[in-house]
Formats: C-alpha cells, structure tokens, sequence
C-alpha cells in the first residue's frame, strides 16, 4: 500500500530517480526568481532555473560553466567591497546564508538591480558543497523609490518656491509703484534723460524678476488643464508668429494634416514658446529651426528642431529637472514647467541631441483623452502681462 501511494507501481519505483528529477527541474523553474547554483571552490555555475535564461536574456547552454562574476557582472574577476559584496565570499566566511543588492547586467549590458540571497547546501558531513545563489529583480522597486525621492525633493522645492515668490512679489510691486511715480516727476525736468533711462532699466529689472517668481508660483502650484477642442497648427502658428527671429536664424514650418485635439490654449502656447524661444537662443551663430507637426498613431506629435552643438549627454539627462539651466539668466524651471503641463495632458516631452548636429524636443499629445474638462489655474503675471518661462 505504501508503494501505491509513492508512485503506485514496480515499474514507476525504477522511474523514480528520472520523476524526480523532472519534477524538481519543473519546481524550480516555475520560481520567479534566478536561480544559479555555483560551486564554492571555483565559482562556476552548475546549474541554473529558467528565470536567470530570462532575466540575462541567455541560454542555457551560454550560463552552465561560466564563473558567476563573469555572468553576472561582466567581470573577470569576482566581486569585492566596497563596490559589490559577494555574497559567496560573505557566506563561506560567516557560514551563514547572505543577501546583498547587486546590479547584474544581461548580455546587452543591461542594467539589473537585484537582491541576491546566497544559501549553502551540505553534505552529510555539515561541509558546504554547493551554493544556491538567487537573485530578485528589484528594478521596478528602485524606479519606485528613486521617483518617490524626487518626488519629495520637487515638492520641498515646490514649498521653497512659494515662499519665496509671495514674499518677493510684494516688495517688487512696491518698487514698481515708487519708479513709476519718479519717472513722471521726472518727466518734467529738463535734462533729466539719464534719470529717465535709469528708472526704465529698474522697470524692466522689476519685469523680469517678476517673471521668475510667476514661474516659481506656476512651479509650486498644481493645475488641471482646461480643455478646448483646438489645432495644435493654429496654436504653432500663433507662437512662432509672437517670436522675433535674428537675420541669422532661419525658420521653417511643416506643419501636416492633424486633427483639433483637447488641450489648454494657454498652457500649451507657454510650451511652445518656452522651446522655440530655448532653440532660438541656443543658436548664437545662426542657424535653421524646423517646427513640424504629425499624426503618429493615437497621437499628435509637434516637434521642434534646431541646429547648432547639441546638447551633451551629462546636461540631457539633467534638461528636464527643476533649477537646472546652462543659461546665465533664468531659474531653469521653464522646461520642468513644460513637462508638467504636457503630462497633464497625458502627453510626454523628450529631448535628442545628436553632438554638432543640434536637438530635437518632440512632444506627443493624445487625439482621445480621458480628463474631464476643468478650468486652468493658469494665470498672468502680477502687472497684467503673460510671461514666459
């Protein structure tokens, strides 16, 4: 009876060892995470589960026999502190079972953050004759964590900001008042042309910090779009129309069939602006920016492309951050603010830049949207007047 419970026959008991087997193999393979196990004494793999094949994106056949190190991280050499604690070395010193984060990388040289716990399998004597070494893919959490980071930087700067701006404005539109009152004064003295000269430069000086603190308030504030059925082109073509451009800057529009889509009139004419203006100013020497519009799948794409150096591959990466700028005026929050007006409207910016050959920004929007239509917080500034970011 208890030979018919275990596999149920004579037949089966010599299949026994072959069953299980397979029925171990099937097991570990259905576990989610990679599996490698290594022998202690050389670091060569021995086996492996079919989620490292996955997970390094390998066959079986390019894993069994390679050392770990060299698998894992593309080294020839095992790991060390205080870059990368090898579990193995931990385990065989502390004999006890280790787990570490590591950051593997597949064959194409991606990056994979994981947790690698490494645990000892003995022989009758107690002695450690194999590890098992498995790894948990941990890359979504570190992007979770990383945005949730950022996330609480943006809104300490968020706070920062809001700050700042109320306890400027007041000051700034007191100033205003004074310079526009000595300027009258002034007026009527003969002789008093510098005078007048200096109170405009304080004017415009008032204007532009103005700006800044309508920008940090835009930064800090949250607003929900109010959308209208509009053209992306009549939009375009309104924004480029407001920019005045160098001889030395040539502007061509091709602007394709694209259908009127939900957007905020107002926000997205800010957008544009803020990247012609970008692409404009980017060009000291002159040179071609190129506004287009299409339809690319379930979505109008304009883009904007101008020539000149590039950007580099350090400042790329940093372009949409608040407070970054390469500029020697400004608070490097005008493209920050453009993402986030885009993403309200379920739509993405991006950058490319291609060195001596300039850069592109592409921004997609949505044709069918799924927001209710509210109104826009957006605002002018503090003396009647839009700014751009």
């Amino acid at each position: 009876m208890s030979n018919e419970i275990t596999l149920g026959s004579k037949s089966a008991l010599i299949e026994e060892p072959v069953f299980l087997e397979s029925f171990n193999k099937s097991i570990i393979d259905s576990i989610s995470d990679a599996i490698l196990v290594i022998d202690p004494k050389n670091f060569k793999i021995l086996g492996v589960n079919q989620a490292i094949l996955e997970q390094l994106n390998l066959r079986r056949e390019e894993v069994i026999g390679q050392f770990c190190y060299s698998l894992t991280h593309h080294s020839s050499i095992p790991c060390k502190a205080p870059d990368d604690v090898c579990p193995i070395f931990d385990l065989l010193k502390k004999d006890v079972s280790v787990s570490v984060e590591h950051t593997h990388y597949d064959k194409d040289n991606k990056e994979i953050f994981v947790e690698v716990s490494a645990h000892p399998i003995r022989n009758q004597q107690g002695e450690i004759i194999l590890i098992t070494h498995i790894a948990r893919d941990i890359t979504a959490r570190k992007a979770m964590q990383a945005k949730l980071v950022e996330s609480e930087k943006l809104a300490t700067v968020g706070e920062l900001a809001l700050t700042l701006a109320n306890d400027l404005r007041n000051p700034l539109q007191a100033i205003q008042v004074a310079s526009y009152w000595l300027k009258k004064d002034y007026s009527h003295l003969e002789g008093s042309q510098t005078g007048i000269k200096m109170l405009e430069s304080i004017s415009d000086s008032i204007k532009y910090s103005d700006n800044i603190i309508a920008a940090l308030l835009d930064f800090a504030s949250s607003k929900t779009p109010f959308l209208q059925k509009l053209e992306p082109n009549a939009i375009i073509e309104k924004v480029v129309g407001q920019i005045e451009f160098p001889s030395n800057v040539e502007l061509i529009m091709e602007l394709g069939v694209v259908p009127q889509i939900d957007v905020d009139k107002n926000m997205l004419e800010r957008v544009f602006m803020n990247i012609a203006k970008n692409g404009v100013e980017a060009m000291d020497n002159g040179g071609i920016l190129k506004v287009s519009s299409s339809v690319n799948d379930e979505f109008v794409e304009v883009s904007f492309r101008y020539s000149g150096v590039g950007i580099s591959k350090a400042n790329l990466d940093k372009l949409f951050k608040p407070l970054f700028t390469t500029k020697s005026k400004g608070m490097g929050l005008g493209l920050a603010i453009s993402k986030r007006f885009i993403e309200t409207h379920e739509g993405s910016i991006e950058a490319q830049t291609e060195d001596g050959k300039g850069t592109e920004f592409r921004i997609k929007l949505p044709i069918h949207q799924k927001r209710v239509n509210r109104p826009s917080l957006l605002q002018s500034n503090g003396f009647g007047e839009e700014y751009n970011i």
